[in-house]
């Protein structure tokens, strides 16, 4: 292959790219490199400046790359970019004045560090879905990168207009002033992008950054001073620091006056909450609940695997035992627990832990379910059963049960209690069928009185999730872990937004009907519109995650955009190799990230300068 293609070899290899979609990649050796040009997933880091779902990524080619290129189902591969490249001083550079940092801040790199010192650059894919399987390349050098960005963007020029043009982008090493480690290029009509992404930091404090400054850099060569300005920042509300086993709240806010750097957002600004909700997140005050739930959940499973998971007793009072305090209960008539305050129940009291065995209107067959759910095998389940039974046919006890509890339980004790009915035969599975009915039954009660006695819904909007006799087992368990997810919701937005009550009721509402309508899986996604007034006050007092100005500027047919990003984590990171490279003195600075700023820089030039 020669050292300089013709234009039309490159176009040859983008034409089969954009037809193909090749898995493998092409080859060529331009500008001094060997290049490897594949069609990539758009990475999440550049779908700021990027709108198309795929782009053609170009890199340096190694010996690694083929086998590493060929992973299979590549549509949920993490695109995190492992790139390793000799360190080298800083490469003085004039060439991206226009598009580059305002900061003129190198990313950092330790000059001591060998030939092919490993830098990993983490690159989530814009796939909600992903995975822990990474794609390695290299970054060509920054001084080379925009002179192959050119010669692929003449190439691209000369493709028939059937054909598709996907944004180009070449990985570069971040060794420039700059720290340039993106530079992209994209055909489109008469006119071409040119993109570059810088990063920069961390740093103590923003001192070192004013919107005046940031403006000044915009407007450089520009041929007008206009410029337009919007600003969305990201606040952290609840960390989700496991995504499998932790629920996250995340409060997204867009506004477009704009005075200071990292400025709290306005009162008229669109604020959207971000609810993610994982049913077994132990931090959350439903999670008893969910227990309880989980535990009925294994006893329906058990119905089709024969196996069940029995409770283990801790302490040395048995079911029986138990049970005597339920009768006892009932002769006192005190099965009704009443509360000692009266008036409308607080949802302040039912987000506490205590609260969920406290539900005043307990039927018999709820506090069976109490006691009998913590049996230790199927024979101790089946004797207890027992014991009620012959304990209410011979008139030791004569428990008030609802008319409109219908569980076999429900029905055979009202029958026995009137002589209508002998005692029941426990063979088979029927005494594991009679536990988990009067468990589903128990736990329905408990959402429909929180969620009503809360103010939260209505009967009507609850009856789509309870009113199912009809259905099978597991589909009301499927029903009422739903209806955990739209209490987790409520507890979420009242705990960490302290909203009014009728905002609470608003948004329990809309995800219930959201959980009616989709028949999505864990982790449940629920986006909500808030009114900023409700949250400004915690917003001022919150540190945000990532705050973003987006600087536009236009005429005629030219336009520039300058997007910056300012978070607490790198949007561009160096990963673990990199971090057993650094001393320990080095990595003691470096503990102290979440107190610092991070700095990303997205700048934008279009017009017809290549044409």
């Amino acid at each position: 292959m020669s050292e300089k293609p013709e234009a039309g070899s490159i176009s040859d290899i983008l034409t089969r790219l954009l037809r193909s979609k090749n898995t493998e990649g092409e080859y060529i050796s331009l500008c001094g490199e060997q290049l490897i040009i594949t069609r990539e997933e758009c990475p999440e880091v550049l779908a700021r400046v990027n709108k198309t779902p795929d782009i053609i990524l170009v890199q340096q080619m190694t010996k690694h790359n083929k086998k590493l290129l060929s992973v299979e189902d590549r549509a949920h591969i993490e695109k995190e970019l492992k790139s390793s490249t000799p360190a080298q001083n800083k490469i003085p550079s004039d060439d991206f004045d226009i598009t580059g940092s305002p900061l003129k801040c190198p990313f950092s790199v330790n000059g001591a560090f060998s030939e092919l010192s490993p830098m990993n650059i983490s690159l989530p894919s814009c796939k909600k879905k992903r995975t822990r399987n990474t794609i390695s390349c290299f970054p060509i050098s920054t001084s080379k990168a925009c002179m192959v960005a050119m010669r692929f963007n003449l190439a691209l020029k000369t493709l028939e207009n059937a054909t598709e043009r996907l944004p180009l982008w070449v990985v570069c090493d971040g060794k420039d002033a700059q720290g340039t480690h993106f530079y992209g290029v994209h055909h489109n009509g008469d006119s071409y992008s040119r993109i570059v992404v810088t990063a920069s930091g961390p740093y103590d404090n923003f001192d070192v950054l004013t919107l005046d400054h940031l403006k000044a850099h915009h407007i450089v060569a520009c041929a007008t001073k206009r410029v337009e300005s919007a600003v969305k920042a990201t606040y952290t509300v609840l960390a989700s620091e496991d995504e499998n086993a932790n629920s996250g709240l995340e409060l997204t806010c867009s506004w477009k006056r704009i005075l200071e750097i990292l400025t709290p957002p306005t009162l008229d600004a669109d604020t959207n909450a971000c609810l993610k909700i994982v049913c077994s997140d132990k931090r959350s005050t439903a999670h008893q609940m969910y227990q309880e739930l989980m535990v009925l959940c294994g006893f329906v499973n058990g119905l089709s695997t024969g196996e069940v998971s029995w409770f283990i007793r801790e302490d040395s009072q048995s079911v029986s035992e138990d049970l005597e305090k339920v009768f006892t209960t009932i002769r006192d008539k005190a099965q009704r627990q009443k509360r000692d305050e009266e008036g409308t129940t607080n949802f302040d009291m039912m987000v506490q832990d205590k609260f969920y065995d406290q539900r005043h209107n307990m039927d018999f067959t709820d506090l069976l379910w109490n006691v009998l759910m913590r049996c230790e095998s199927y024979s101790d389940l089946k004797q207890n059963l027992h014991l009620v039974f012959i304990t209410i046919a011979y008139g030791q006890v004569r428990p008030q049960i609802h008319v409109r509890n219908k569980t076999q339980i429900g029905i055979l004790a009202r029958g026995l209690m009137r002589g209508q009915e002998e005692l029941p035969d426990l063979s088979g599975v029927i005494p594991l069928q009679m536990l988990i009915e009067i468990g589903i039954e128990k736990i329905k009660r408990d959402y429909i009185n929180i969620f009503q006695a809360g103010e939260l819904v209505t009967g009507d909007q609850l009856l789509w999730f309870v009113n199912n006799e009809d259905e099978s087992f597991e589909n009301m368990i499927s029903l009422l872990q739903k209806l955990h997810v739209g209490l987790q919701v409520c507890i979420l937005l009242h705990t960490y937004l302290n909203l009014p009550p009728a905002s609470l009721a608003h948004f329990t509402a809309q995800a219930l009907t959201q959980l009616r309508e989709e028949n999505s899986g864990a982790p449940y996604i629920f986006n909500m519109k808030l009114d900023t007034h409700t949250v400004h006050t915690l917003l001022n007092g919150l540190r945000p995650s990532s705050w973003e100005v987006h600087l536009e500027s236009s005429h005629v047919k030219y336009s520039k955009s300058l997007v910056c990003h300012i978070s607490q984590n790198p949007l561009i990171k160096f990963g673990l190799d990199f971090e057993e490279l650094l001393d320990d003195s080095e990595k003691d600075d470096r503990l102290d990230d979440h107190e610092q700023y991070h700095c990303c820089f997205f700048t934008t030039v279009k017009d017809k300068l290549f044409l």
